[in-house]
C-alpha cells in the first residue's frame, strides 16, 4: 500500500511539473538593456508532454537555472557569440543534451524557445526532441509577457 501511495505522489509531481519565473528575471525582462550589452531570453511554454523534465540552462558554461515548465530565463551579456547548453537536471533521463551558439547584439534582445521539435520521421513514426527555436522578437516579447503574467502576476 505504501508503494502505491508513493507512486501516486511521484506521478502527481511529474505530471504537474513546476513553474518558475524569478523576480530577478521579471526585472531584467522589463528593464532597458544596459549600455553596451545584449540580452538573451530563453523560455519554455507550458506543455503537458515533458512537464516533469527540468534541465538546466548553461550560458558559456555558467549555470543559469532550471528550465522548468512555463519558465523564463533572461541574461544580459556582452555582444557576441555565446554557447547555450541545456543538460542534466531533475528527471531528464532519456532526454538528450542540447547545445547551440547564440549571437547577442548590442542593445537588442534575442528570444529562444526551448520546445519539442520534430527531429525526423522514419516511415510512419515521428521522432520529437527538445531543442531551441529562434523566435521573432515581437512574438517572443508577447509570449514572454504572457508567461510572466500567467505564472507570476505583478503590477506593471
Amino acid at each position: 500500500m505504501k508503494t502505491i501511495t508513493r507512486l501516486c505522489i511521484l506521478a502527481c509531481f511529474v505530471l504537474t511539473g513546476c513553474t518558475t519565473i524569478t523576480p530577478e528575471t521579471v526585472n531584467i525582462v522589463r528593464a532597458a538593456i544596459p549600455e553596451g550589452m545584449g540580452r538573451i531570453i530563453v523560455y519554455r511554454k507550458p506543455q503537458f508532454v515533458g512537464s516533469g523534465v527540468f534541465p538546466n540552462l548553461f550560458v558559456d558554461r555558467n549555470d543559469k537555472g532550471a528550465l522548468t515548465n512555463a519558465s523564463v530565463i533572461a541574461i544580459d551579456t556582452n555582444p557576441g557569440e555565446h554557447v547555450l547548453a541545456v543538460k542534466g537536471g531533475l528527471l531528464t533521463y532519456g532526454f538528450s543534451d542540447v547545445t547551440m551558439i547564440a549571437k547577442a547584439e548590442q542593445g537588442k534582445s534575442i528570444y529562444l524557445e526551448y520546445a519539442l521539435i520534430l527531429a525526423r520521421t522514419t516511415g510512419a513514426s515521428s521522432v520529437w526532441e527538445y531543442g531551441f527555436r529562434a523566435v521573432d522578437p515581437a512574438i517572443g516579447q508577447i509570449e514572454v509577457d504572457d508567461l510572466i503574467h500567467r505564472v507570476s502576476p505583478q503590477k506593471s
